[in-house]
């Protein structure tokens, strides 16, 4: 976006918690097109802008609500910490309602499924339009996850130790025959 903003204007984003992006135009108007950019998204005038609107909601609703939205017919996710009624989506997400469904009618949270997916930003914008409110808790990291990774690294930490072993083992005997 090419967005131009008053001379001298600052503006200040917040990208997440911690993180905060600033920029000010110079004094007589020039370069400021990042500084009107953010200022525009601040103001949420710039169209799609999907972030702005997740900003202002103050709604919090608990897991036990989104659960109970479980069927084609009225979907919603948890991602993140965030509730998502997805139910107009269904039928257009390209990997068809079913994935989606899986989730939802076991009364899980998405955040796994739809990370390990790898989505793109425009995903995540599309997403992010669907927007309902926080879940009370926040983002609860899965318990599954962790104990899957655990044996997983340890077996590829055991491979990478017998493949180094058995380098040295040939380095070591190639020294020895050259040196005799």
């Amino acid at each position: 976006a090419s967005v131009s903003c008053a001379s001298g204007e600052s503006v200040r984003l917040s990208v997440c918690q911690g993180v905060e992006l600033i920029a000010q135009s110079a004094a007589d108007g020039s370069g400021g097109w990042l500084a009107g950019w953010l200022a525009e998204r601040l103001r949420g005038r710039v169209a799609g802008d999907t972030m702005a609107e997740e900003a202002k909601s103050d709604k919090v609703v608990t897991r036990e609500e989104v659960f109970k939205h479980n069927t084609k017919e009225d979907c919603w996710i948890i991602i993140n910490g965030k509730a998502y009624d997805v139910t107009k989506y269904l039928d257009e997400h390209p990997g068809g309602p079913e994935i989606i469904m899986d989730v939802a009618s076991a009364g899980r949270d998405a955040t796994e499924d739809f990370e390990d997916t790898g989505h793109s930003p425009e995903a995540r914008n599309t997403l992010a339009k669907f927007f309902v409110g926080n879940v009370e808790g926040g983002h609860v990291a899965s318990t599954a996850s962790k104990s899957k990774e655990g044996p997983s690294l340890l077996i590829l930490l055991a491979v990478l130790a017998a493949m180094c072993a058995f380098a040295y083992a040939m380095y070591d005997s190639v020294n020895a025959e050259a040196a005799a």
